[in-house]
């Protein structure tokens, strides 16, 4: 049995919500940038950064983060009060 095959059954145990959590972390790992062709690009440094930068956007959507604007008010509220 490949590693592959292995990963495949032990993904088949686990519960949705588990299954969900391990997609985000694996969202996170880095990984080979290819064209949809199957052609491997060479990216800057720069660029796969980017690329990072908006794949953990895309998984922060998921998330119910609420009002970012309103919670630096508040935390700068609590901190200097009102001046």
């Amino acid at each position: 049995m490949t590693i592959r095959q292995k990963a495949y059954n032990l993904i088949d145990r686990l519960p949705d919500e588990s299954v969900a959590m391990l997609v985000s972390l694996m969202m996170l790992l880095p990984k080979k940038d290819v064209l949809s062709d199957g052609v491997q690009t060479e990216l800057s440094e720069k660029q796969l950064a980017f690329r990072r930068m908006q794949d953990l956007r895309e998984i922060s959507k998921s998330y119910d983060l609420g009002d970012l604007e309103e919670e630096v008010g508040a935390a700068l509220a609590e901190k200097y009060g009102s001046i």
